[in-house]
C-alpha cells in the first residue's frame, strides 16, 4: 500500500531525468541549488541538513556552511529567535515529521532586520522506487505581497467606514495609520499660515500629547505642500536639510507623508506618519497608501465644510426666528397693552402719554410722539432718544412744514404714507435728538385726527419684510386706539346727552320717538361691544382680529352719527344693495357670536342676483338683530340659522330661521313692541327698531314660531322696486 502512494507521488511529480554518474547528480544539484530565487534546504530522513542554499542563509541570517554540519536541534535553537511564534514552528515541525508523506505550506514571520514575511513549502523527498529518502524545504520572501494584501483590506476598512460627523471619520483614518504602521506617530495637519495645526493625532508619545502644532519651517510635511507631491524620508540623519528640523532632532528620522488637496487641487495640509525606525525600508505602496488615503481625507474635510456652512446657515436661521419671535412678543405686548389703555382711561392726555412710553424703543425707534388733532393744533406726548421720560408737547399745525404733506396723504394706507427724513426741520426733529425721523398721519373716515412719529438713530430697514409687518401692525394698533378712543368720547358725550334726554321724558312719563331711537342705538352699541369683546377673546391671528375690529368701529361710527341727531327727523339714505354680499357681512359680522354657541349659519340665495334699494347701514342693522335674536334664543347645545332670498308673487322675500326653542303664541303679538322682552336682561328694543327701519322703507315684516322647532323671520320687499323704494 505505501509503495502504490509512493509512486502516485512520484506521477504526479511528472518529472524526467536520465541516469547519471553520482558526480554529475551533485553537480547540478550544486547548480540548482544556487540559482534558485528561494531559499532551499535539503533534509534526510533524521532531519539532518543535507544542503541548504545562500538564500536560505540570506533569509534567516545563517551561515549556510554552518547549517550543514549542525545536528537538526542547533538549527533550530538557531532559527526560533528569528520567529515571532516559534511555537507554532515547533508544532508545524512534529505535525509535518509526524506524516511523512505531508505535503505542507504556511506563512513565518521573521523578526530580521527588516521583518520578513515567509512562505514555507515542503514535500518529501522519494527514490526510484517511491520510498521517502529526506525532505526539501523552500522558503519564499512575499513580504511584498504580505505588505500589498494588508495595505489592501487597510484601505478597504477605510473606505468602507462611514458617519454622519466627517470629524469621526478623520479620526478614524489617523488611528488606522497609526496602528498599521505599529503604533508609529500619525498626524492629520492642516496648515494655518506659517503653522501646521494638528487636526487628528495618533501614536504620539507620553509627554507629547499637548504639542497641536509645529512650525511649517520645522516640519517634514513643508515639501509636500511645497511640491504638490507625497514625501519618502527614509532616514532623515543621512540629509543634511532633514537632519536640521525638529522631528529629526526628537529621534523621528522615518517618514511618509501626502499632501491633502481642496476642491481646486491646493495642498491644504497633510496625511503623515514618522517614527524613529529607519532601518525599516518604505517604498512606493508606503507612498500609494498615504496618497489614497489624502484623497479620501479630502473629500471628507469638504463635507465637513459643507456640514459646517450648512450647520452656520441653520444656526442665522434659528437666531433670525428667535430675534424676529422676540420682537413679534414685544410687538404684541406693547399692542395688547395699549388695547387695554381703551377700557382703562377716558383722558385723552393719559391714553396718548401711556401710549408713547409703550412705544420707546420697540424695533429699534428710540424717540416716539403721539400727536392729537385739538382746533388748529397738535397736542401730545414725546419720548427723546436720550430721555425716554414721557413729555407734553404742543405745536401749531401751521408752524410745522410736514403737517401739510401729511394732510396730502389722506387716502393712503399709514404705511405707504410715512415719511423718514434725516434730521427734519421743526419741533419734532429738535425733540428727538435722532437721526431720522419718520411721521405718519393718522385717518379716521379720511380726516386726519393725529400724527404719530417715530426716530431712531439709523434709517429704518423698511426693506425687511418683519420690521415692515411689525410696524404696520403698531401702526394700525396706534390708528384703532386713537379712533377708538375719539369715539369713546364721542359715545360718552352722546350718552350724556341721551341719559339727560331720558331723565326729562321719564319726568315727564311721556315716551317720544326720539328717547325710544336713543334707547334702541343704546341697545346696538352694546351689541357692538359685545362682539367687539368676542372677536378680541377669541383672537387667534392679529390680522383678522384687527379687521373685525375696524368692522366694527365702522359700525360704532354710524351709529355715533345717529345718536347726534336723534332729534332731527330720521332720512333713509338709498342706495342699490347687493343682498347676497350685504348677508355675507352679516355673517362675518357675527361669527364671533354663532361660533361660541356653536351655531352653524347658512345662506341659501339660489340663482341669479338680488338687488334692493335701501339704507346698506340700517338693513345690516336690521340682520344683525334678527341673528343675535336667534343666537339668544337657542339652546345651549347649538343649532342652526338660515338665511334665505326668494321670490313670491308678492315681492322680494328675505327670511331668517332659527331651530331654537321657537316663541310662544301669547308672545308673538307683543314681539315687536319697544320695551318688551322675553329676557330678563333684554331691553325689548332689538326687534322695535327692526320693524321701526323695514317701516322706514315701506316693507313689511312677519313673524312665525313653533315650539321647539323654531322662529321665521319674513321680510316681504314689493316689486318693481324704484329707486325710492315704492312700487
Amino acid at each position: 500500500m505505501r509503495s502504490a502512494v509512493n509512486k502516485q507521488i512520484l506521477d504526479h511529480a511528472n518529472v524526467a531525468r536520465r541516469a547519471m554518474l553520482p558526480g554529475e547528480t551533485d553537480a547540478i544539484l550544486r547548480s540548482m541549488l544556487h540559482a534558485a530565487d528561494e531559499g532551499v534546504m535539503l533534509t534526510d530522513l533524521d532531519h539532518r541538513t543535507l544542503a541548504c542554499n545562500a538564500k536560505f542563509g540570506e533569509l534567516f541570517e545563517l551561515d549556510p556552511q554552518e547549517v550543514v554540519t549542525l545536528e537538526p536541534e542547533d538549527v533550530r535553537r538557531l532559527v526560533y529567535p528569528k520567529l515571532r511564534d516559534p511555537q507554532a514552528w515547533r508544532q508545524t515541525l512534529m505535525d509535518i515529521y509526524g506524516e511523512p508523506m505531508r505535503v505542507c505550506q504556511d506563512d513565518l514571520e521573521l523578526l530580521t532586520t527588516p521583518p520578513l514575511m515567509i512562505r514555507r513549502r515542503t514535500c518529501p523527498v522519494l527514490d526510484s522506487s517511491g520510498e521517502i529518502i529526506g525532505r526539501i524545504w523552500t522558503f519564499r520572501d512575499v513580504s511584498r505581497d504580505f505588505k500589498s494584501e494588508r495595505i489592501r483590506r487597510a484601505l478597504y476598512d477605510m473606505s468602507t467606514f462611514v458617519h454622519p460627523d466627517p470629524a469621526t471619520v478623520l479620526h478614524f483614518i489617523t488611528s488606522q495609520v497609526s496602528e498599521f504602521y505599529d503604533g508609529a506617530i500619525a498626524l492629520l495637519s492642516i496648515r494655518n499660515g506659517r503653522w501646521m495645526e494638528f487636526r487628528c493625532v495618533a501614536g504620539m508619545k507620553p509627554g507629547t500629547e499637548h504639542i497641536r502644532r509645529n512650525a511649517l519651517k520645522d516640519s517634514y510635511c513643508q515639501t509636500a505642500l511645497k511640491t504638490s507631491q507625497p514625501t519618502r524620508i527614509q532616514d532623515a540623519r543621512q540629509d543634511k536639510f532633514y537632519a536640521g528640523l525638529l522631528p529629526a532632532q526628537l529621534g523621528l528620522t522615518r517618514y511618509v507623508g501626502a499632501p491633502i488637496l481642496d476642491n481646486r487641487a491646493r495642498p491644504i495640509g497633510t496625511i503623515c506618519f514618522m517614527d524613529d525606525r529607519s532601518d525599516l525600508p518604505v517604498d512606493e505602496d508606503d507612498v500609494r497608501f498615504l496618497s489614497l488615503l489624502a484623497m479620501r481625507i479630502g473629500t471628507e474635510l469638504e463635507r465637513e465644510n459643507l456640514v459646517q456652512a450648512r450647520m452656520a446657515t441653520q444656526r442665522t436661521i434659528v437666531e433670525q426666528q428667535r430675534s424676529d419671535l422676540e420682537t413679534t412678543h414685544q410687538v404684541l405686548s406693547a399692542m395688547n397693552a395699549a388695547f387695554r389703555l381703551i377700557g382703562e382711561s377716558q383722558d385723552t392726555a393719559e391714553v396718548v402719554e401711556r401710549q408713547v412710553g409703550l412705544l420707546h424703543g420697540l424695533l429699534g425707534y428710540s424717540a416716539a410722539a403721539l400727536l392729537v388733532v385739538e382746533e388748529g393744533r397738535l397736542v401730545g406726548t414725546h419720548t427723546g432718544a436720550q430721555d425716554p421720560t414721557p413729555r407734553r408737547v404742543e405745536v401749531s399745525i401751521d408752524s410745522e412744514p410736514h403737517v401739510g404733506r401729511l394732510l396730502q396723504s389722506a387716502g393712503l394706507d399709514p404705511i405707504q404714507a410715512i415719511r423718514f427724513e434725516r434730521r427734519p426741520a421743526g419741533i419734532l426733529g429738535s425733540l428727538f435728538g435722532c437721526g431720522f425721523v419718520g411721521t405718519i398721519p393718522l385717518l379716521t373716515n379720511g380726516q386726519l385726527v393725529a400724527i404719530l412719529a417715530l426716530g431712531r438713530q439709523t434709517a429704518p430697514p423698511l426693506e425687511d419684510e418683519h420690521h415692515r409687518t411689525h410696524l404696520e401692525a403698531l401702526i394700525d394698533q396706534v390708528s384703532l386706539l386713537v379712533s377708538g378712543h375719539v369715539l369713546q368720547r364721542r359715545l360718552i358725550v352722546a350718552h350724556e346727552e341721551l341719559r339727560a334726554t331720558q331723565d326729562r321724558l321719564i319726568q315727564s312719563e311721556k315716551l317720544s320717538a326720539v328717547g325710544t331711537l336713543a334707547a334702541s342705538i343704546a341697545h346696538d352699541i352694546r351689541n357692538i361691544l359685545s362682539s367687539l369683546a368676542m372677536e378680541v377673546d377669541a383672537a387667534d391671528d392679529i390680522e383678522p382680529t384687527r379687521q373685525a375690529i375696524r368692522v366694527q368701529i365702522d359700525r360704532f361710527n354710524v351709529l355715533a352719527h345717529r345718536l347726534l341727531s336723534y332729534a332731527r327727523p330720521r332720512l333713509v339714505t338709498r342706495e342699490q344693495v347687493d343682498l347676497t354680499d350685504l348677508l355675507d357681512r352679516v355673517v362675518e359680522l357675527t361669527h364671533a357670536q354663532t361660533s361660541v354657541a356653536g351655531i352653524d349659519v347658512s345662506i341659501e340665495a339660489g340663482d341669479g342676483a338680488h338687488f334692493v334699494y335701501a339704507d346698506t347701514h340700517q338693513l345690516e342693522h336690521v340682520f344683525v338683530n334678527l341673528i343675535l335674536n336667534a343666537v339668544q334664543a337657542m339652546d345651549p347645545a347649538g343649532g342652526q340659522i338660515v338665511l334665505r332670498i326668494g321670490r313670491t308673487p308678492e315681492g322680494l322675500i328675505l327670511e331668517v330661521n332659527d331651530s331654537g326653542k321657537g316663541v310662544p303664541p301669547e308672545v308673538l303679538p307683543q314681539l315687536f313692541e319697544p320695551f318688551h322682552s322675553t329676557r330678563s336682561e333684554g331691553f325689548g328694543l332689538g326687534l322695535y327698531s327692526v320693524r321701526r327701519i323695514v317701516e322706514d322703507h315701506g316693507w313689511r315684516i312677519d313673524v312665525e314660531s313653533a315650539a321647539e322647532v323654531g322662529t321665521t323671520f319674513r321680510i316681504v320687499v314689493p316689486e318693481p322696486l324704484s329707486k325710492n323704494g315704492l312700487p
